[in-house]
């Protein structure tokens, strides 16, 4: 049975712009949804700082600052909001871009939306899919 990674799983089934890099900052995967602030129709394999001008280092650091940056993409403002995922050695990390509309994203909504996402990924091996058993996440 082959088993999927948290970024295929977050990339696949989370319905907003969010991609996942490594220490190095190359993109491991993204959701559907990232055409919202990238033009490319493949991100993939990209640099995130050719995609955001922003380093992966000053990511890792923002993800425990949360400080979040923003950026202008597609004539729209996005807040990047990074995740450690993994453990400390491989840790990746999650960037979720959000849409900074006219009512500014606050603190709380971003804690939020970062708990909600850290609870789906404790709760992994449990939605891990059997074989013929699609995954299905509430």
């Amino acid at each position: 049975m082959a088993s999927l990674s948290y970024e295929k799983v977050i990339s696949s089934y989370v319905p907003l712009p969010i991609c996942v890099i490594n220490k190095q900052g190359k993109v491991l995967s993204a959701s559907n949804r990232i055409n919202e602030v990238f033009i490319y129709d493949r991100i993939v394999d990209s640099d995130i700082f050719t995609l955001t001008g922003i380093k992966a280092t000053d990511l890792y650091e923002i993800a425990i600052s949360h400080e979040y940056p923003l950026i202008r993409r597609n004539e729209k403002i996005f807040k990047i909001i990074p995740q450690r995922i993994g453990s400390e050695e491989e840790a990746l990390l999650m960037l979720l871009l959000l849409k900074n509309s006219k009512k500014d994203i606050t603190m709380r909504e971003c804690a939020l939306l970062r708990f909600k996402l850290i609870i789906m990924m404790s709760l992994w091996p449990i939605w891990q899919p059997k074989k013929g058993n699609p995954l299905l996440i509430p």
